[in-house]
């Protein structure tokens, strides 16, 4: 989130979902094992959260926002059974790629707007 404070007024400038996640979920899916091999898979970004960058990127005089950084993809796979119970698991990191997510800043609506890509 990023919010504007003047005085006693406090006003939402960009809310950006998904900036920061740590947690890799572990969905059980079929749909994961074939895709990555594994039946429990989950995203989180490299270092926990994004790098932000806070510059003007299309020279209008206001600084704008970049998000970039890393999404690896970690599977569970279990290595410890009593019986028919699972009990501990490792986690894999079977993939990744680089997400970048820019935000300019547009005057006249007096808030950050999506730039979308290609």
């Amino acid at each position: 989130y990023v919010y504007e404070v003047r005085d006693t007024e406090v006003k939402l400038l960009l809310r950006a979902p998904a900036a920061v996640d740590y947690y890799p979920d572990g969905a059980q899916n079929p749909e994961n094992i074939k895709q990555y091999g594994y039946m429990a898979c989950g995203e989180v970004f490299e270092s926990d959260a994004l790098k932000s960058e806070y510059r003007d990127m299309n020279t209008d005089g206001a600084p704008d926002i970049r998000l970039s950084g890393v999404t690896d993809v970690l599977c569970e796979e279990p290595t410890n059974f009593e019986g028919d119970v699972v009990k501990n698991w490792r986690q894999i990191k079977v993939t990744s790629w680089s997400v970048e997510r820019v935000f300019l800043w547009q005057s006249e609506l007096q808030q950050f707007r999506e730039e979308k890509n290609g």
